[in-house]
């Protein structure tokens, strides 16, 4: 039987803010923010880790 590969938002144990009240204003640039969530959550992908590397070095 195949693995299923769940969504990312699945994976995630915690949410550690709201949609709501501090810290719930807008970000400036999302990419950084779910670049960081997606390297926490799958510290054993290469390849995410070679994209972020290649997406701070553009920056």
């Amino acid at each position: 039987m195949k693995r299923v590969k769940l969504p990312f938002y699945s994976r995630v144990d915690e949410i550690e803010a709201n949609w709501w009240g501090e810290g719930s204003g807008e970000l400036d640039e999302y990419e950084p923010y779910y670049y960081q969530l997606l390297i926490e959550n799958n510290p054993n992908n290469a390849r995410l880790k070679a994209l972020y590397n290649e997406y701070q070095t553009k920056r």
